[in-house]
């Protein structure tokens, strides 16, 4: 009977000790980096490729989990650790996720949630801010889904592999077919966009152009006018954008392309008015005023 419970053991798989429980904390973040340097070294390269090792000052793993073992995951999955850093609620690129459904549904469910789950297959019912910038646990955030591409500027290859990881993101959840038509559907709302800012940075092409020749002092007129188109490059622009990444349509809406449109209007009326201006003073000087389009922006 021994015999014959040795071999029946003998053949089971081997199981190995559990290892001892690491130590709880505090620590400083140079022992964390040691330490994981060894345990998960992809995690820690992935961390020091990234924009938070590089930032001044750097955020690193105790400004996220924290400087105790216990709870130092879970801290850092939820969206807090990244609201905080990132100007809260009144800034754009966490209100246009606040704003949006997954926004809403985690912060009416998120208290409810276990957090101890990883960011990957669709573990929580509504993504984190970590769940897409972070996926899987990789901790380089500018890599895949944090690109920016309001405006198609940079390499081809970067922003094909940006929207691949966020569609990629967004298949966890969805389907492949319904991710494909919100990328199209986002695809089209900021080539429209870009038409739009590409018409206000004609206008003012074409109003310095004719500045040569104008016996006008437009200075004042003209940096209003830089500072109007700068504006929908840098802000309308971008607001947009978060709108689209995040899925938030009323936020795309209205502080992207109706905000837009009026930045547009704004801009054509400060190029009338110079235009208006010059060619008062060209009559006045019984000159020949610049040639100019019909109106600001043909």
């Amino acid at each position: 009977m021994r015999r014959a419970l040795s071999v029946l053991l003998a053949m089971l798989p081997a199981v190995s000790a559990p290892a001892a429980d690491a130590p709880p904390g505090p620590f400083a973040n140079d022992a964390c980096v040691g330490c994981h340097d060894k345990e998960t070294p992809t995690v820690v390269a992935g961390w020091r490729r990234s924009v938070h090792a590089s930032a001044v000052p750097a955020v690193d793993c105790i400004a996220c989990h924290g400087d105790r073992h216990p709870g130092a995951a879970t801290r850092a999955r939820r969206n807090e650790a990244c609201t905080a850093c990132h100007g809260g609620p009144k800034e754009s690129v966490v209100r246009s996720y606040l704003t949006s459904k997954h926004g809403v549904i985690a912060a009416i469910e998120a208290r409810r949630w276990d957090w101890t789950r990883k960011l990957a297959d669709a573990n929580y019912r509504s993504p984190t801010c970590p769940y897409c910038h972070l996926r899987t646990g990789q901790h380089d955030v500018g890599r895949g889904i944090a690109f920016r591409d309001s405006l198609r500027e940079g390499n081809p290859a970067t922003v094909d592999q940006g929207r691949e990881a966020m569609e990629d993101a967004c298949r966890d959840c969805h389907s492949a077919r319904y991710v494909g038509v919100l990328a199209a559907s986002g695809g089209r709302t900021m080539e429209i966009a870009r038409r739009k800012v590409l018409e206000a940075e004609s206008v003012l092409e074409k109003t310095l152009i004719a500045a040569v020749a104008a016996v006008t002092d437009d200075a004042a007129d003209i940096e209003e006018l830089r500072r109007r188109v700068e504006a929908m490059r840098s802000r309308s622009l971008n607001d947009l954008w978060r709108g689209v990444a995040h899925h938030s349509p009323d936020y795309q809406w209205w502080y992207g392309q109706a905000a837009l449109d009026g930045d547009l209007v704004r801009v054509k009326a400060v190029a009338a008015k110079i235009w208006r201006k010059r060619t008062l003073a060209a009559g006045a000087d019984g000159g020949k005023e610049a040639p100019r389009p019909t109106r600001p922006g043909n």
